[in-house]
């Protein structure tokens, strides 16, 4: 049990990403849509309490940064990519009491984006919304 373990240790990332590629190339040619039922079609799985979600790719996905700020404007996923990249390791943690530990998140540091467009003196905070509308949080500049 214990050899059995530890090949199933040992043999899961591969299996996973195998099986994720699997399920997303299944899902991107599936007109029916029934494969977004599986698990790990292939990427994150997105969930709103919204009626319908509008779908985002590379081409028209848009990070805006608005407000209190000089420099008001907007990213492209190609402009975020191409900006020097970071990656850490936290613990994700939802309202709703799950959690996933050390999930690893790469990309720019807000920091970097907040200093590009100059926030004010008068700033105080920074609101997040989702591309839904349904979601948003804010933090504190502190």
């Amino acid at each position: 049990m214990l050899g059995l373990g530890a090949v199933g240790v040992a043999a899961a990332p591969m299996l996973q990403g195998g099986l994720e590629r699997f399920l997303g190339a299944a899902a991107r040619k599936d007109p029916t849509g029934l494969t977004g039922l599986l698990p790990n079609g292939g990427g994150f799985r997105y969930y709103s309490v919204v009626s319908s979600v509008p779908e985002k790719t590379a081409a028209t996905f848009r990070l805006t940064v608005d407000g209190l700020v000089d420099r008001p404007g907007s990213y492209t996923l190609d402009e975020l990519r191409a900006l020097p990249q970071t990656r850490v390791v936290r613990d994700v943690q939802c309202v709703t009491g799950w959690r996933v530990p050390q999930t690893a998140f790469e990309g720019v540091t807000l920091s970097r984006i907040l200093d590009a467009a100059g926030v004010q003196a008068r700033g105080r905070a920074i609101r997040f919304t989702c591309f839904d509308g349904a979601y948003s949080e804010s933090l504190t500049l502190d």
